[in-house]
């Protein structure tokens, strides 16, 4: 896992400009295991994430985690690998990889929302992300959030 880190540099003439430096920092060693096993975003299968999603313990791309951000923090709490802090509990939460996580999650998400690439558009990769994790009725529709369904609990649709 490598940091990058932002540093906004004053100039002179009343502008600024960020500069990214690549730099060592801390992170926690049971993340950088998770770092590992985990080799492709858990949504789009784009290549190295850096971002993880604590609910559900799995790794996410950037372009996923702005997704998983949207939906608020009661379904989805989203955390930089590199830039926020890490409890040893955090990672204690993370899931095994994404293989088996995806056998279970993506179970019973519809052929029709199409599982998004590292270059989808945002509206598809939401409609599918949402309909794997949120479910595929709206919250208006019945005033409840519906957590995905597990073929462990209901068999397949």
């Amino acid at each position: 896992v490598k940091c990058r880190i932002r540093i906004k540099m004053a100039h002179s003439n009343a502008s600024s400009s960020t500069s990214t430096k690549s730099n060592s920092c801390k992170v926690h060693p049971l993340l950088k295991e998770v770092a590992q096993r985990w080799t492709m975003c858990a949504d789009c299968n784009a290549s190295n994430p850096s971002w993880a999603e604590l609910v559900r313990g799995i790794l996410v791309c950037v372009k996923c985690s702005g997704v998983h951000r949207s939906f608020g923090t009661h379904i989805s709490k989203v955390r930089s690998m590199t830039l926020d802090g890490w409890t040893k509990q955090m990672t204690l939460g993370m899931q095994e990889s994404n293989a088996k996580f995806n056998q279970t999650w993506e179970y019973h998400v519809p052929s029709a929302y199409v599982k998004p690439t590292q270059n989808t558009r945002r509206s598809v990769r939401e409609r599918y992300i949402r309909a794997k994790y949120i479910g595929v009725e709206p919250f208006a529709k019945n005033n409840k959030l519906l957590p995905a369904f597990h073929k462990d609990q209901h068999g397949p649709l």
